[in-house]
């Protein structure tokens, strides 16, 4: 990507501020896992416009910690169950804890596919994740290494594009 070193004014990317960059990618990322506005994406795209492919995958991988860092709050407000007292809510609830208690490697599963391909929208499963008791340690790793993948690839896109196109 050195078409984006040789662009004057804003769009000049100085390789040298790498922590400015990290720092910069752990903040959004954290901002875009706990508000669940749909930007993490475009971020993560826009990140394969960085020059040096060092920095570029620092930014991913610092980026993919803020966020999943982010989606904590999620899951923290599913452990807030035990506050629920609408009697077709809490039916709701004890049914998806029985669920996860006859099928524990099921939460993982779909955890993981949201993680990647965001279906089901992924903040509703870190919510989920805590309503269930997910073992915390689980979830953030199985969240981690799939939204790795998706912003991964999502950042290695423009260049694949360069590269077929070139």
């Amino acid at each position: 990507m050195d078409w984006a070193t040789d662009l004057p004014g804003p769009f000049d990317i100085n390789t040298s501020s790498w922590w400015l960059a990290l720092g910069s990618a752990a903040g959004i990322g954290f901002l875009l896992g706990a508000l669940p506005v749909g930007a993490a994406e475009a971020v993560a795209l826009a990140a394969g416009a960085i020059p040096s492919i060092h920095l570029r995958i620092a930014v991913v991988i610092v980026f993919t910690s803020g966020h999943v860092i982010g989606k904590a709050l999620w899951y923290w407000l599913g452990t807030l169950e035990a506050k629920v007292t609408r009697p077709r809510l809490r039916a709701w609830i004890d049914r998806a804890r029985a669920l996860a208690l006859q099928h524990p490697r099921l939460g993982l599963g779909v955890t993981a596919a949201s993680a990647v391909f965001s279906i089901p929208p992924f903040h509703l499963i870190a919510i989920a994740a805590g309503l269930v008791r997910t073992p915390p340690a689980l979830f953030f790793g199985v969240s981690f290494a799939g939204r790795l993948v998706r912003f991964g690839l999502l950042a290695a896109f423009p260049s694949l594009v360069g590269y077929l196109f070139s």
